[in-house]
């Protein structure tokens, strides 16, 4: 038997933080995002590999600090970002059938 609506909503607003008043939404937005972001890490290198023509090219990589030994990570949308010492930058993005090019290059999944 499915959970009801009431539970379903109870559960929505426990997984996202909410507790009193009602949140505007940019901030259950906000909040959603921080849950339901998901990436798959890996190198420079590999990132190189997974590239197809008409994203970002090597010169692309080279400006944005990108090295082979470089930690990159891509989200569900297909943003690319680099580690930086205190934060994550976005750098470019992918395009197409890029889930089953970064799970097949990584052997990862979305986490």
């Amino acid at each position: 038997m499915s959970p009801s609506p009431a539970t379903i909503f109870r559960e929505r607003k426990r997984d996202i933080g909410y507790t009193k008043g009602v949140p505007d939404s940019t901030e259950l937005k906000r909040k959603e995002m921080k849950v339901a972001m998901k990436f798959i890490e890996l190198t420079g290198e590999s990132l190189e590999k997974i590239i197809d023509d008409g994203e970002l090219h090597d010169s692309d990589l080279k400006d944005a600090g990108v090295s082979g030994v470089s930690i990159v990570r891509i989200n569900q949308q297909g943003d690319i970002e680099i580690r930086r010492p205190q934060k994550w930058d976005v750098i470019g993005g992918l395009l197409g059938n890029f889930e089953e090019r970064v799970k097949k290059s990584t052997g990862l999944d979305w986490a």
